[in-house]
């Protein structure tokens, strides 16, 4: 079940499944070792693929519809990284406001004031 990036050109002929907010540790990362950022640290328009079914709060890339269910999972600290997602591939929903999907685009970072 990795997860890698991919190229933004795999999304072409697709649309957005669901769109959403997702928040991250300081160094992009989100739970996991795997880092959203290339080897310059950005992260803007980037598009992420995990391998594997889907399965609540184990195996997908994860995000909330409404921002605010995101502070459910993790903390509004103001070192944290945010940013506005958009979900491909296959998108599962749950009633706790966590979502997944196999395909992940980071399609604007948010500064904290913006997320808040």
């Amino acid at each position: 079940m990795a997860t890698y990036r991919i190229d933004t050109k795999e999304l072409e002929g697709m649309e957005p499944l669901a769109e959403g907010y997702k928040i991250f540790d300081e160094d992009w990362k989100g739970y996991g070792e795997y880092c959203y950022a290339d080897e310059n640290g950005s992260v803007e328009g980037s598009v992420h693929r995990v391998d594997g079914d889907l399965e609540h709060c184990k195996n997908g890339l994860h995000f909330c519809q409404n921002p605010a269910d995101c502070l459910k999972f993790k903390e509004p600290l103001q070192w944290n990284k945010y940013a506005k997602v958009s979900a491909f591939g296959e998108v599962k929903h749950h009633e706790d406001g966590k979502s997944e999907c196999s395909i992940l685009r980071i399609d604007k970072v948010l500064t904290f004031a913006e997320f808040i």
